[in-house]
């Protein structure tokens, strides 16, 4: 919408989807392989968004990696049990489709915070394209010059 003077702009975001997804571990590259074509073939859309990324990892350690592992009362599970699973997790970097992984905080101000939340820094290099540049795992493009006016 704003044309050339967004040209040289950055942001902030989660990562999404078009992102180089060769940073994340082997089985999360399968996943997110998978997601993507489902993706496309239920919306036409190229890559997943940001939300969709988003959304499918929260579900995916919820229902893959926290309630397997929670004890069960009358076939549901118990809330405490479900904390202390989701308190146990131990996800490295790119074990989910959008680069994150699971840690959570279990003190301080940062309590129940995801440790291992991703991020991503793009730029915008065109009219209406942008490139991720950092972090360089996930980096689709380089930093180009910022234009300022003289």
């Amino acid at each position: 919408m704003l044309g050339a003077d967004a040209i040289g702009v950055f942001a902030s975001d989660r990562p999404q989807g078009g992102f180089d997804s060769r940073a994340l571990r082997p089985e999360a590259r399968v996943l997110y392989t998978r997601l993507a074509t489902a993706w496309r073939k239920q919306t036409g859309s190229r890559e997943p968004t940001e939300e969709a990324l988003a959304g499918f990892s929260a579900a995916w350690v919820l229902f893959h990696d926290v309630l397997p592992h929670a004890a069960t009362r009358n076939g549901s599970p118990v809330v405490p049990a479900v904390v202390t699973a989701a308190r146990s997790l131990n996800l490295p970097l790119g074990a989910l489709v959008n680069g994150a992984g699971v840690r959570f905080a279990t003190g301080g101000s940062r309590l129940g915070q995801n440790l291992r939340a991703s991020a991503i820094i793009w730029q915008w290099q065109g009219v209406r394209h942008s490139v991720v540049v950092w972090p360089r795992e996930f980096a689709t493009g380089r930093i180009t010059r910022v234009p300022l006016p003289r």
